[in-house]
């Protein structure tokens, strides 16, 4: 076999992009799951799309523990989309975390949040029945629900892990917190 030489234009044009595409790359958190890659874009305070995601900040979807904010596009898009619907104001308690956030640190593997596809929704009372029904209705595959005690801290985990992205087995469904 033998080894064939770039030629010096294939060179050039390597030296020029490919710095370039790995700069580009440094906002994109890549990584693999069995086979499948899983893309999200890390925003910033600077970065957020205020347009497309309009009823949500950079703020309350970053990690609270560390700051960083890698989401993946599609679930924003319909939990953005699921906001439209119900029509009233949606807080996030929790939307991405970091792998060493405190809560995913003590877990055996990683928790949707990891992946940028769950967000943690308050809500409660004729609420919290509106964005079940409407949660289920738009395919929303993972549903926890926490309505007991303080009403403050009453909230819905909505995320979209399904088994075809090699992420969990256990999609759809729905728990409950203790």
């Amino acid at each position: 076999m033998v080894a064939i030489k770039p030629e010096p234009i294939e060179e050039t044009l390597r030296d020029f992009y490919l710095p370039r595409l790995k700069e580009s790359l440094k906002h994109f958190h890549h990584f693999y799951v069995g086979k499948y890659m899983i893309t999200n874009e890390e925003y910033t305070g600077d970065t957020w799309p205020k347009g497309r995601w309009k009823n949500f900040s950079f703020d309350e979807m970053k990690c609270q523990e560390t700051g960083i904010c890698a989401l993946n596009a599609p679930f924003m898009d319909l939990l953005q989309d699921l906001r439209d619907t119900v029509g009233f104001p949606i807080t996030i308690s929790s939307g991405y975390r970091s792998l060493s956030h405190s809560l995913e640190a003590k877990k055996e593997k990683p928790g949707a949040h990891t992946f940028g596809m769950a967000a943690d929704l308050v809500v409660s009372g004729a609420k919290a029945h509106q964005v079940l029904k409407t949660a289920l209705m738009m395919g929303f595959t993972g549903i926890g629900l926490k309505q007991t005690g303080d009403h403050a801290k009453r909230f819905i985990h909505l995320d979209t892990l399904s088994p075809e992205d090699g992420l969990t087995d256990a999609r759809p469904t729905v728990w409950t917190y203790g």
